[in-house]
C-alpha cells in the first residue's frame, strides 16, 4: 500500500482506507498545519489500481472504503467516477465510499455531474468550521457562509449524505459568540447525516500558533469553549449525529436533538464544576499531538 508520510483518517467513519491524493489544494487555513510538508498530488491510476488489488488480499469483503488525502473530491468528476469504478469491480460487497471535500470542490461540479457521484454512494465529510464571516476570513477559509448554504443546497438536491463540522476556538473571545451563533444558525439551514465537534488546538508552524507567539492572538480558554459549544448546541435543531473530535476536552456525542437536554445539562455541570476540572482539561489540551 502506499501512503503519505502523515495519514489522516476520518475516525467517525469505519471503514478500510485508501489514498487517493495527497495534501490539500487550499492549504492556507490560519490554524491547520496538516499538509504543510505535503504538496498537493492525484495518486496514479496505475498505483491505485495496485493498492486495491492488495487491500483485497486482506479485506475482500470490503463495504464501506475511506479515501485518503485532504480533499480527494477536489479531483474532476471524470477521475472520482472512473475510480469509485475500479473500486466497485474490486469488491462487489462495498456499498459506500468516504472522503473529505472543500466547499469550494463542490463549486466545480455541475448538478448533473453531483447527481452521477452521488449515485456512486459518494459521502462526503465537509470542514466549514464555521459560518460566521468575520471568522471564516480570520482563518483564511476560502469560502463565506453565502458559499456554505448554496453548496450544501446543491448536495441535498443531488441526494448527498454529508457530514458538517464546528471547530470552536476559532475567533477570539469578543468574536466567539457570533461564531457560534452563525454558526448554528447556518447549519440549521443544512441537512448534515452528522455534526462534528471540535476545540483549537495550535501546532508549531500554523499562522494562529505566530499569532499568539506574537500576542495578536489570546487562545480561548477550556471555560471559554466550553460555553461556545453550549451555545452553539442550545441554537442547533437539525436531526444528525453529534459527534466529538478527540480535540475537546469534554466528548459530547449521540442522536441529536434527542439527547440535546442531556447534552446540555453535561456542559452546564462541567461549566458550573470548571474549577475540579480545570486541571485535566488544560492537561487535554497541551498534549494534544495531532489533528
Amino acid at each position: 500500500m502506499h501512503f503519505a508520510k502523515h495519514v489522516f483518517h476520518n475516525p467517525m467513519y469505519p471503514a478500510v482506507d485508501i489514498e487517493v491524493t495527497r495534501g490539500c489544494t487550499h492549504n492556507k487555513c490560519a490554524f491547520c498545519t496538516m499538509y504543510q510538508e505535503e504538496p498537493f498530488r492525484v495518486t496514479p491510476i496505475e498505483i491505485f489500481q495496485e493498492d486495491l488489488k492488495e487491500l483485497a488480499l486482506y479485506y475482500p469483503k470490503v463495504t464501506k472504503m475511506q479515501w485518503l488525502g485532504g480533499n480527494p473530491f477536489a479531483l474532476s468528476a471524470d477521475k472520482l467516477k472512473e475510480r469509485a469504478a475500479l473500486c466497485y469491480q474490486q469488491f462487489p460487497e462495498l456499498q459506500h465510499i468516504g472522503m473529505f471535500s472543500c466547499i469550494t470542490d463542490i463549486m466545480t461540479k455541475t448538478d448533473a455531474e453531483l447527481r452521477e457521484l452521488r449515485a456512486l454512494n459518494i459521502e462526503l465529510f465537509i470542514g466549514q468550521e464555521s459560518g460566521d464571516d468575520w471568522t471564516l476570513n480570520f482563518v483564511n477559509k476560502g469560502f463565506t457562509s453565502a458559499d456554505i448554504l448554496e453548496q450544501s443546497a446543491r448536495l441535498d438536491a443531488a441526494g448527498f449524505t454529508y457530514g458538517a463540522t464546528f471547530l470552536g476556538g476559532l475567533a477570539p473571545i469578543e468574536h466567539s459568540e457570533d461564531h457560534a451563533i452563525h454558526t448554528a444558525e447556518v447549519f440549521n439551514k443544512l441537512h448534515p447525516a452528522w455534526v462534528g465537534t471540535g476545540s483549537l488546538a495550535l501546532f508549531p508552524g500554523s499562522q494562529m500558533s505566530k499569532w499568539r507567539d506574537e500576542g495578536k492572538f489570546v487562545p480561548l480558554t477550556e471555560l471559554e469553549l466550553m460555553k461556545e459549544l453550549r451555545l452553539f448546541l442550545s441554537i442547533l435543531n437539525i436531526p444528525c449525529a453529534l459527534t466529538a473530535h478527540h480535540s475537546s476536552a469534554l466528548s459530547i456525542m449521540g442522536p441529536f436533538p434527542k439527547n440535546k437536554v442531556q447534552m446540555l445539562a453535561k456542559l452546564d455541570y462541567a461549566i458550573e464544576h470548571y474549577d475540579e476540572y480545570a486541571d485535566e482539561m488544560n492537561w487535554h489540551r497541551t498534549h494534544i499531538t495531532h489533528m
